[in-house]
This record gives structure tokens, C-alpha cells and sequence, in this order.
């Protein structure tokens, strides 16, 4: 059973307003009267994996089924304090659902099995596509007439070919209605009809109801009221299975009965706020339209806030200042291979202009220079003289 559902069991008068009341005849005085209509908002999913965002998927009273519900029909409230809330209706993709079907040898009498047969085709018609349905007979023996599948139209052929017979083996039902449901992770639910006692299981009620608690599907029950059905067991079995309870002794109000529990299978909607709160606290959702009004109350666990980042500390100029001068300081300059490098190029440098300084005369080397040349220059301006002196003189003797 779903830990969020609480069991909401209902009379067809109450969970219809628009279906007659049950009549007085439908019961001796002594059996005890059908339960009354308890409304209340169900709570079907919680996630808060985007908080301070928080996500609840819910289901609205079954006072509201088949009415469409706006934003400003729903509340919201953090420890009593209200939050604004956005609405978003919620798509069903993911359900699974077996009819689990009174085939006794009773429901031959006063056309109860094509009442029957038509209310559960109509049901299967408004299942969205993709779910999968399933069905489960039990008369004399609980039996799989075809297993959840999304082929909507097998499950009609299969409802088809359903026929009255035998005893009732209602508890046997259970648990071969459980064993065909797929663990796939879909929601589930079991839509359980009859119209009787138990006459022929091989297991009891506890155990069938232990059954029921022990699993994570829905058990939904509608009743037909006999001569021969059993209220209590039935009660037990929906409330075990966090599911509805609905009867009546009017065949022609079956199909009401089961469009109600398919609304409840599929109106859904998500309400989605902006939650102020952290740790345990208490979550109320409300929901109130025309003459219905029902809430809900849960605990939740709310993540903390992570923390705020520390401060970075404003610096004083003047005290950050040796600070940094201390560590220019403390840190090496030069690696001892630079050092290597910049000794070796001072020593070149100075080698250099040494082998310069020997290279350029000084003054006194430049007087002698000097005084050389013009001694070279007074010399050849002599011994052209002669040579010219020469020169004549032969021209002459010739």
C-alpha cells in the first residue's frame, strides 16, 4: 500500500451528488450501514530534490472528481504560514491496473454481470494510452485471464468472455491479483468487484489483508449490495489496500462507481512552492471548490540552507603593505645558476676594456707619431728636390 493514501471509503450517495440516495430497502436494520464519504486531499509524491522548490503531486477529494480545479483552489501552509502556489495538472504515464472480477454463479441474477461488463469497458476507455490493464476472475477459484498489458483492446475481449460460475474464492483473488502485477516501478492498483461473501478460499482474510499490506499497490472496492455481501471483509480489504470503498444496489450505477475510481487514478496535480522552511516541518495542503473543502496534513523532512560564504576581510593598506614587502624580501632574487651567468659577464666586461685601453695611443704616443711624419714628409720633399736637380743636369750635358 502506498504510505501516502490514507483509505477513503465512501457510499455511492456520498461519493455522487448527482445519483439518487440508496434506498431504504437496501439493507435489513441490523447490518451495518455503508461508510460515509470522509474527504481529504491525498498526497501521493513529495519531491523537494530542488529545494527550497518543493513538488507535491496530489490527488483532490473524491467530492471534486471530475471537476477542474485552478490554482486558486489549492493552499499551501509552512508551520501555519501560507506559501504561493503554481499549479500544473500531472500526466499519468505510469500506471497499472488490474480488474479483479465477481464471477460467481450470483451474478447471473437481475443482470448484474452485462451491467457489469459495461461499466468495466468504459472504465478501460478512459485509461490513458501506454497504461497497462489487466484482468483477474474469481469464482470457485481466483484465475489471470490476461495480464497487465497496454493493448486496450485484448483487456475488452478478455472482459468479454467473462461468464457466471461456481462459488467465490474473494480472498484467493488477492493475491493472484497481486502476483500479475509487473515491478517495473509504475504505480499500481487493483479495481476489486463483488458482490458477496466469501464461500471458497483457500486462504483467510488476514492473510488476505496482510497481503495487501505488504505490497506498494492500491486496492479499490466496489461493492454490490446483496442478500449475501459482506461489508466488513470488504471494508477490510480497501482499508488494507489505501483505497476506496463504493457501493451500491443499482446496477445501473456501476458505471458512475468505476468512472469514480478512475478519476481517482488520474487526476493528479502538482503543486509546486517555493519553500521558507528547513528541518521537520509540518506541510498542509488544502483545496476548497464550490461546496467541498478537504485537507491533508504531512511532516516533512526539509533540507538546511547551506551556509552563507564567510566575509572576505578588508585589508588595511598600511598594515598589508610590510607584510608584502617581507615576503618580496624573503624570496631569492636569482637562482645560483643566474648568479654563475652574471659573475662570468662582469669578468668579460672587464677583460674587454682592459684589451681596449691597450689598443687606443695615449698622448704622448701620438706626439711621436705625429712628429715621425713630418719627418718623413720633410725627407721626401728633399730627395725630390735632388731627383728634379738630377733630372736638369742630364738634360743639359745631352
Amino acid at each position: 500500500m502506498g504510505p501516502l493514501r490514507p483509505l477513503l471509503a465512501v457510499a455511492l450517495a456520498a461519493l455522487l451528488l448527482a445519483l439518487p440516495a440508496l434506498p431504504a430497502t437496501a439493507q435489513d436494520d441490523d447490518e451495518p450501514a455503508p461508510p460515509e464519504l470522509t474527504d481529504t486531499v491525498t498526497i501521493h509524491d513529495i519531491d523537494e530534490g530542488a529545494h527550497p522548490t518543493v513538488t507535491l503531486t496530489v490527488e483532490p477529494p473524491v467530492g471534486l472528481f471530475g471537476t477542474e480545479l485552478a490554482a486558486e483552489d489549492f493552499s499551501v501552509a509552512e508551520d501555519g504560514e501560507d506559501r504561493e502556489v503554481g499549479l500544473a495538472e500531472s500526466e499519468r504515464t505510469d500506471l497499472e491496473v488490474v480488474l479483479t472480477i465477481d464471477t460467481s454463479t450470483s451474478m447471473g441474477e437481475e443482470g448484474r454481470m452485462p451491467a457489469l461488463l459495461e461499466a468495466a469497458e468504459a472504465f478501460v476507455s478512459r485509461m490513458p494510452p501506454g497504461t497497462a490493464v489487466g484482468v483477474v476472475r474469481f469464482d470457485s477459484a481466483a484465475e489471470v485471464v490476461t495480464a497487465p498489458t497496454d493493448d486496450h483492446d485484448a483487456v475488452r475481449e478478455a472482459l468479454a468472455g467473462l461468464a457466471p460460475r461456481g462459488r467465490t474464492a474473494l480472498y484467493d483473488a488477492v493475491p493472484a491479483s497481486l502476483e500479475t502485477l509487473a515491478d517495473d516501478g509504475a504505480e499500481q492498483a487493483i479495481v476489486l468487484f463483488a458482490d458477496g461473501e466469501d464461500n471458497n478460499s483457500a486462504i483467510s482474510r488476514e492473510d488476505a489483508v496482510d497481503a495487501l499490506e505488504d505490497a506498494d499497490a492500491t486496492m479499490h472496492v466496489i461493492e454490490l449490495f446483496t442478500d449475501r455481501y459482506e461489508p466488513d471483509a470488504l471494508e477490510a480489504l480497501a482499508g488494507a489496500g489505501g483505497g476506496l470503498l463504493a457501493a451500491t444496489d443499482d446496477t445501473d450505477e456501476l458505471s458512475a462507481l468505476y468512472d469514480a475510481v478512475a478519476s481517482a487514478l488520474l487526476q493528479r496535480y502538482d503543486l509546486v512552492y517555493d519553500s521558507e522552511a528547513a528541518g521537520e516541518t509540518e506541510v498542509v495542503v488544502a483545496v476548497e471548490a464550490g461546496e467541498v473543502s478537504a485537507e491533508e496534513a504531512v511532516t516533512l523532512a526539509l533540507p538546511e540552507p547551506p551556509p552563507e560564504p564567510a566575509a572576505e576581510p578588508e585589508e588595511d593598506e598600511a598594515v598589508a603593505a610590510p607584510a608584502l614587502s617581507s615576503r618580496v624580501l624573503d624570496a631569492p632574487l636569482l637562482s645560483t645558476g643566474a648568479w654563475l651567468w652574471v659573475g662570468a659577464g662582469l669578468v668579460g666586461l672587464a677583460l674587454a676594456f682592459a684589451v681596449a685601453l691597450l689598443l687606443l695611443p695615449t698622448d704622448a704616443v701620438r706626439v711621436r707619431l705625429g712628429d715621425r711624419t713630418a719627418a718623413l714628409a720633410a725627407a721626401g720633399a728633399a730627395g725630390g728636390e735632388q731627383r728634379t736637380g738630377r733630372l736638369a743636369g742630364a738634360a743639359e750635358r745631352a
